[in-house]
């Protein structure tokens, strides 16, 4: 979900990235629920076993992988582009002078596992002196959409502070 907040002389950018890993909880009772009273009678053979455990681990991995909340604060009243983001795992914040700010893009890159190869996309501050800081760790394909939103809000809101950038 993402909430933007704009006025005059601020824009604000709240994304929460929940839902997924909220559905994949959600199977977590049922597979309780199918396999539980066999668990309970000692009933499950092995291979159950492992199918239930994998069935209750995968989500709970896949929650905290996923569950990642982001706020960004562009204020021009203070001069600051700020923001914070965690996750389930970790945290990171910064703030920067907001005349300092070049720009914002969309990182791609690819990466390769056992399924094949997925493109992670971060969001990337762009400075006048030509840094560049990672503003998020990585958002699946899944999310690329939302990051876009935030780029364009991003950029929208820059070129409405500074139409000469």
């Amino acid at each position: 979900m993402l909430t933007v907040t704009k006025t005059d002389t601020e824009l604000r950018l709240d994304s929460r990235h929940y839902l997924l890993p909220c559905l994949l909880l959600g199977l977590i009772p049922l597979l309780l629920y199918e396999f539980g009273p066999a668990l309970l009678r000692g009933e499950l053979d092995r291979s159950d076993l492992i199918g239930l455990a994998l069935g209750l681990g995968l989500p709970v991995f896949f929650a905290f992988f996923f569950i990642e909340f982001g706020h960004f604060r562009l204020s021009l009243a203070e001069g600051v582009f700020s923001w914070r983001w965690r996750n389930l795992l970790g945290r990171e914040q910064g703030e920067v002078e907001l005349k300092r700010v070049t720009g914002v893009r969309r990182e791609t890159l690819e990466t390769s596992d056992r399924l094949g190869w997925q493109n992670l996309h971060r969001l990337i501050l762009l400075l006048d002196d030509g840094r560049e800081i990672g503003l998020t760790r990585g958002y699946t394909t899944i999310q690329r959409r939302r990051m876009d939103e935030i780029i364009e809000q991003i950029r929208d809101y820059l070129e409405y502070v500074n139409p000469t950038r």
